[in-house]
């Protein structure tokens, strides 16, 4: 294995934590926000609890279930993080990556978005550009052999995704 793998794995490794770290700060929000629209429903609607009853899902967010659909759905975005990084240089779609998690499209599409903070393609176009960015800076390759290889059939579409990532078109970067 070579200093890139190593450099590649790593990065990947970055990032699925990240990922994580996300899901995480994202169960802490919504849990919140839970629990502040239904204080603010008892605060409007008066309701009153007699003695002893209890909510019919109380404690529902900490149950063995809950973590356990988290932690699933944790492992399915990892799984499709992995399937994209191993071949973000393909022809990548929405049904592909749906059919690796195991889900429906539009869950996929909103789970992986509320868990990246981006949809798939978005994160496609930077693990590409991630890779081009390698490329350019420790390869002997021209930038249109660097466009194909990471993925993209159009050398404009390319130079104008690089740029409004980075701010430099591939030869600028190159250069600096």
């Amino acid at each position: 294995r070579g200093l890139g793998d190593v450099y590649k794995r790593q990065e990947l490794m970055s990032c699925i934590e990240n990922v994580i770290s996300l899901l995480q700060k994202n169960q802490r929000y919504r849990t919140m926000q839970h629990l502040y629209n239904h204080q603010e429903w008892k605060e409007r609607h008066g309701e009153r609890r007699k003695g002893g009853e209890r909510r019919k899902n109380a404690g529902r967010e900490n149950s063995p279930d809950r973590r356990q659909t988290i932690d699933r759905r944790q492992a399915l975005v990892k799984k499709t993080i992995l399937f994209l990084e191993e071949n973000y240089n393909k022809d990548l779609n929405l049904d592909l990556l749906s059919k690796v998690a195991g889900m429906s499209r539009s869950h996929f599409s909103r789970l992986f978005k509320e868990i990246t903070g981006v949809n798939y393609s978005q994160y496609l176009v930077m693990a590409r550009l991630r890779e081009a960015k390698r490329l350019l800076k420790q390869s002997p390759f021209t930038v249109s052999e660097i466009c194909y290889a990471v993925g993209y059939n159009d050398l404009t579409h390319f130079e104008r995704s690089f740029k409004n990532l980075e701010g430099y078109t591939p030869s600028e970067f190159r250069k600096n």
